[in-house]
This record gives structure tokens, C-alpha cells and sequence, in this order.
């Protein structure tokens, strides 16, 4: 079963805007040694929209290669039709990937048996399966959801939508890992339930988010709310239309990685800038 803070990684990047290979090597290298548990490659934070499927697969590649299976590494590989995930799939399980990241559609009644046949057919491929719920339109029935998790393969369910009380919906009627898919909710969800997070935040301060989702599995509640509270307000920071603006901003403070990105031409202004500056500077580190 999986358990801790898994960091959904950006992706790093050179002016040039091909992906910074060095850079990538040495973000891996510095989360293992802060303590992250687990990565997700080629996520939304990782820009996985805006990366060929050659290059996800290299990014999976080189992370495996790194990590030599100390850690989970977890493969995004949504797509729009069943054909290309499955591909996908195929590529990174002769990797060896430990586990593949698929986000639930939104909602639609007529369209139930399609979703039922559709994660089937991927449970078939023999990968263990996490799927990511984040509803943006209308958002699936918990029964439906607890079906779904029955499936085989199936590990767990990434809880997106920002509704703590799902999370305990969900576990009351079957037996999944459920991760946390918001920050600011990570200390609330693991009360009821999860087994940690998929963290973006954890980009910048690895060894806070997996140190809070330590203390809260040592029993050592009180730290661990105190950690959630230091989450949230760094959390503030990067409240921008695109996120990884704002956390490749803070790595590139950080000498971790440029501050490119693939998603949009705009880099963040000059006054989002100084928010960010200011406060890294005065951020008291766990």
C-alpha cells in the first residue's frame, strides 16, 4: 500500500524550452534526500499537457533510473481516447513503472457503461491504476465511485475535488488508498481516511510536506497541523491562473531550475514576483 507525500513534479526546462535533462536528474536527487515519498511525472504541475509522449516516457525513464525503485514512481498517462492511454500504459509498464495516473471525465449518466468498459479494458493491463477525480463540471456519485474502485488493479483514487466528507463517503463502502489532491486539505483528508498526498507544493518544500504527513502517521497530530498551517500559507503564494508559474518562479529562487514554461509565454509580474521573494525570504523552513 502506498503512504507519504508524493511530489507531482514540475517539469525543468531551458530557455530553449526543451526539457532541462540535467536539471531534472538533480530535482529527483535533492527530493530523495529531503524526504519525498513518491513522484508523479507528466501531471498537470508537470505540464504533461504540453509534453510529447516520447518525452513523458524518457522523463519516467530517467526518474526510474535515479531512484532505482526506492521510491513509487507514478507515471501520468490520461488521454482523450482509449487506444493512446493504453499505449502509453503498455510503454511505461515495460519501464517499470510502479503505477499510471488516469483523471476521471466529468460525470455523465448516459455515459456510465462507457467509463465502467473504458478503466476495464486499462485494468486488464495489469498496472496498478490511480485514478484522479476532479470534477469540473458534474461530479460522479459516490456509489459510482466505489464501483470503479473495485475494479481490478485499481490502487486508489486521487481526491481532487475539495470535498473532505468524500473521502470518508468513499472508504465507508470499500477498501482503496485515497490521496489527498489539495494542498490546503492534505491534514483534513488524512483524518478521514487518505494515506497522504499528491503535492505540488512539495516542488518547493519537500521536506515539509512529507514531514507533515510523517507526524500526522506518528500519531504526532498537534505537529502535524502546525505543518498544514505553514502548507497553506506557502500555498498562497502561487494562487496564479497557471501554477507552475509561480512554483518555477520560487525553484529558479531557489537555484533548483529556470523559471520556463511551456503553458504560457507570460511570465509572472513583477509585483507576484516580489510576493514570492519576500516571502521565501522570510519563511521559516521545518
Amino acid at each position: 500500500m502506498y503512504q507519504g507525500c508524493f511530489v507531482s513534479l514540475v517539469t525543468p526546462f531551458l530557455k530553449s524550452l526543451q526539457i532541462d535533462e540535467k536539471r531534472w536528474q538533480e530535482l529527483i536527487l535533492w527530493h530523495l534526500k529531503e524526504g519525498s515519498q513518491g513522484f508523479v511525472i507528466a501531471s498537470d504541475i508537470g505540464e504533461g499537457f504540453f509534453l510529447t509522449v516520447e518525452e513523458k516516457l524518457n522523463l519516467l525513464k530517467k526518474a526510474l533510473e535515479i531512484t532505482q525503485k526506492s521510491v513509487p514512481v507514478i507515471l501520468e498517462t490520461s488521454f482523450q481516447n482509449t487506444t493512446s492511454c493504453k499505449w502509453l500504459i503498455k510503454q511505461a509498464k515495460a519501464l517499470g513503472v510502479d503505477a499510471c495516473l488516469i483523471e476521471l471525465p466529468s460525470y455523465s449518466k448516459e455515459n456510465e457503461e462507457a467509463y465502467f468498459s473504458y478503466f476495464y479494458d486499462l485494468s486488464k493491463m495489469e498496472v496498478p491504476l490511480i485514478m484522479r477525480y476532479s470534477p469540473k463540471e458534474k461530479k460522479w456519485p459516490v456509489q459510482v465511485l466505489r464501483e470503479l474502485s473495485t475494479l481490478p488493479h485499481v490502487l486508489g483514487i486521487q481526491e481532487a475535488s475539495g470535498e473532505v466528507a468524500l473521502t470518508q463517503a468513499i472508504l465507508s463502502g470499500c477498501h482503496i488508498t485515497i490521496f489527498s489532491g489539495h494542498d490546503d486539505m492534505t491534514y483534513s483528508l488524512m483524518q478521514n481516511g487518505a494515506k497522504g498526498s499528491f503535492s505540488v507544493l512539495a516542488n518547493v518544500m519537500p521536506s515539509l510536506g512529507s514531514k507533515l504527513v510523517s507526524s500526522y502517521f506518528n500519531q504526532e497530530y498537534d505537529k502535524a497541523l502546525l505543518l498544514q498551517k505553514k502548507y497553506k500559507r506557502l500555498g498562497e503564494m502561487f494562487k496564479v491562473d497557471r501554477q507552475e508559474l509561480g512554483v518555477k518562479y520560487a525553484l529558479s529562487l531557489l537555484d533548483k531550475c529556470l523559471p520556463y514554461t511551456r503553458s504560457t509565454p507570460t511570465p509572472l509580474s513583477e509585483k507576484q514576483q516580489k510576493k514570492i521573494q519576500d516571502f521565501l525570504k522570510n519563511f521559516s523552513f521545518p
